[in-house]
């Protein structure tokens, strides 16, 4: 958690895709999707958006996390 929240700090954001946790974090994007997604299952992230970057491939989504956990 505490290399999440120095990521945030340094995006200046509360949002963040995978492909940004995994180049910030130095790990595979499929690491960076796993964490997001558990973050999301215990209610500390949902999914705010989706960006199709290129004609191909599944819509990459964008996260907003909390440092805390939502009620």
């Amino acid at each position: 958690m505490q290399k999440l929240k120095s990521v945030l700090r340094k995006l200046s954001s509360e949002e963040i895709s995978s492909q940004e946790l995994a180049q910030y974090m130095q790990i595979t994007q499929r690491s960076a999707r796993r964490i997001l997604t558990e973050l999301e299952e215990k209610g500390f992230a949902e999914i705010v958006a989706e960006e199709k970057p290129y004609m191909r491939g599944r819509p990459r989504k964008v996260y907003k996390i909390w440092l805390e956990q939502k009620v």
